[in-house]
């Protein structure tokens, strides 16, 4: 009962605080709109809200007080996780705000609170079962930089995905009910309970942004879904004893593997820094595949082809999570599904890339 109300009083926090950045703040202060209409990365038309993660922070920061309170010895988990997020928390609503924070200095932002989570939350794995990266486990130091780039390297890559109505907060809501069906499998009540608190946060959100896009999470918002991902995540791994540490790779295979994808393919293909925005991430060519299906007279469907794209790519990251869910400790099994994803994936991205080339020429 404590966490059904816990739960309707995070997605009303985070709903509210919405409400008046969309209706009041944004627009008198002008503060944290998106402007940008035209950018490679940019498929919203007019000025747009985007600090929609800090209400999502704001949620879970007095959720995280009221956990703590209400138990005779305390539940700090979700307050210390917040607390180490704050170097992230800076310099994302900083971007948020401005627009003209540097993508390193974003980068060294999210791997200090990496760095503040492992570090305080004493987050250890004892073996992945792959040799080489168990070998790197007896060294303490190569262990802690392991984790420091896995924590790292997925809030960044939560940011990769953000760039439709929906996209990443569904993901992230697939990914936290993955987590809560496990952690209630396994007998472990207290990340269930910070799963449904950070479902109904998210929901909160998620009211306001899609399907039409009144807000959007902002580098803010990306960040911290990540963050949330990887470490009750990694959580999950270590207090249970029963989940395969395959597990969070294939349930974050998609935004993690768009992430190294895309650095291979700007470094190696298009030969240039991956920090560099362009419009041939996998959600962009699904995005152009729709317009141009549009334009051809070919679809019928009356949903914004901006939502339509989330939708897919909801379908899409379900491919790796169901199987993550049903397999959670059968860690052959993970890394097939893992496997097979990878593969999917870029067979998806080879065509999905030439159709729409293909397309293009052809109008020229």
């Amino acid at each position: 009962m404590i966490n059904i109300m816990l739960s309707v009083v995070a997605m009303l926090i985070s709903m509210l605080p919405n409400y008046y950045i969309i209706k009041k703040f944004s627009k008198v202060f002008q503060l944290g709109i998106d402007y940008s209409t035209s950018e490679p990365q940019k498929f919203h038309t007019e000025p747009t809200p985007r600090l929609g993660g800090a209400s999502i922070f704001i949620s879970l920061f007095i959720c995280s007080i009221v956990i703590f309170m209400k138990k005779p010895a305390g539940d700090g988990t979700l307050l210390i996780m917040l607390i180490c997020f704050l170097p992230t928390l800076i310099v994302g609503l900083l971007e948020d705000f401005t627009r003209k924070v540097s993508p390193y200095v974003r980068l060294i932002g999210s791997f200090l609170t990496a760095y503040f989570v492992i570090s305080q939350m004493a987050i250890y794995l004892p073996y992945i079962d792959i040799p080489i990266i168990d070998w790197i486990f007896r060294s303490t130091f190569l262990h802690y930089l392991f984790f420091l780039i896995c924590v790292g390297g997925v809030i960044n890559a939560f940011n990769i995905i953000d760039g439709y109505n929906g996209l990443v907060s569904g993901v992230t809501l697939l990914v936290f009910l993955a987590y809560s069906y496990v952690s209630y499998e396994v007998g472990e009540r207290e990340i269930f309970t910070l799963c449904l608190v950070i479902i109904s946060a998210i929901l909160g959100f998620f009211f306001w942004n899609f399907p039409s896009g009144k807000i959007f999470a902002g580098d803010t918002g990306a960040y911290l879904l990540g963050f949330l991902s990887a470490v009750i995540g990694l959580l999950l791994v270590q207090k249970s004893g029963k989940v395969s540490a395959w597990f969070i790779l294939v349930v974050l295979i998609y935004p993690v593997w768009e992430t190294i994808f895309s650095i291979f393919r700007k470094l190696f293909i298009t030969q240039q820094s991956p920090f560099k925005p362009d419009g041939f991430h996998f959600h962009m060519l699904i995005y152009k595949s729709l317009h141009q299906i549009e334009d051809s007279g070919k679809s019928r469907i009356s949903i914004d082809r901006n939502a339509r794209t989330s939708i897919l790519l909801w379908l899409f990251s379900t491919t790796s999570i169901f199987p993550a869910v049903i397999f959670f400790n059968k860690r052959r099994w993970l890394i097939f599904f893992g496997l097979l994803f990878l593969i999917i994936y870029t067979v998806l991205y080879v065509v999905l890339l030439f159709f729409v080339k293909e397309n293009v020429e052809s109008n020229e």
